[in-house]
This record gives C-alpha cells, structure tokens and sequence, in this order.
C-alpha cells in the first residue's frame, strides 16, 4: 500500500511521496471496461505536475517519477507558498488526513482484452473484457479523496 507524506518542518516547503498506480486495473469515469496502464509502454511528459483533485488550477507541484514496471511513485514538493491547493493537501497531511492518489495518463495505443483472453502488464496477467493502454503519456497524479486505484493512499 503507497503512502502520500508531507514532512512536518513548516520552515521548510514540504515535501511528500506517492505511490499513485499500483499496476492494477482501475474503474475510470467514461470507460465501460476497467483499464490497465501497462508500465512498460509509459512516457513522461515534458512536465510532471500534482495537482488537488484532477484540477489543473489546484497546482500543489512538480515531482519526479520512479516507475519500476509494476508501480509509480512520485516524489516531490509542495510549494505552499505559491499555492493554495499545496497548502491545503500539506496542512491536511500534517493533521492526520490520508489522501489517496489518482495517475494522470494521455492514452496513445488502448488494446481491448476481450472475455476470455488474458493480457500481460505490470508483471501480472489480466482476464478479459479489459482495456490496456499499451503506450502513454504520464502527465502527472492528483491527490484525492477516492482514486481509481483503491491501494493508494
């Protein structure tokens, strides 16, 4: 299970770390199927950037990304002094509130796993009916309430 974490130095920007896919299918709004991200295929865009619920103009920072193939972990700062949104996710943290985590991702190749057949990704086999984003683009994750990707926190 991930961990979204602000450190608790309020001289010092606070910095946290997110474990925001953990190789799984997720249930996406607009989707008739569960969707996996296959890791293997993930690129990463020019800028990465964490944001308050999916809301580009709820910025809280840029991180870095370490993808292992099976899972994706940020690591970044929370600019609270530049940004409302920062604060709130970072005094939250502070306090005790455990966010979860949701991955951004632009889809460029979508397989469609049909009932019956199975796919590979992520070090794990998935059953059909299933979508498999073969090939996208990380464009950042989003701190939220619920994610699509119940194991993150």
């Amino acid at each position: 299970m991930g961990a979204a974490e602000a450190s608790a130095d309020v001289n010092e920007q606070p910095r946290y770390t997110a474990e925001f896919y953990t190789g799984g299918p997720l249930e996406i709004e607009g989707w008739d199927l569960p969707v996996v991200v296959d890791l293997a295929g993930l690129s990463q865009g020019n800028v990465l950037v964490a944001n308050l619920d999916h809301d580009r103009t709820q910025r809280v920072g840029n991180f870095a990304v370490a993808n292992d193939g099976k899972t994706l972990v940020a690591n970044g700062t929370a600019l609270v002094d530049a940004f409302p949104a920062a604060k709130e996710v970072a005094v939250a943290a502070k306090l005790g509130y455990r966010w979860q985590a949701s991955l951004e991702v632009q889809p460029n190749e979508v397989e469609a796993i049909k009932k019956g057949q199975t796919a590979e990704a992520n070090g794990r086999t998935f059953e059909g009916p299933i979508y498999v984003t073969r090939k996208g683009t990380l464009k950042g994750f989003g701190f939220v309430t619920h994610g699509a990707d119940d194991n993150t926190s």
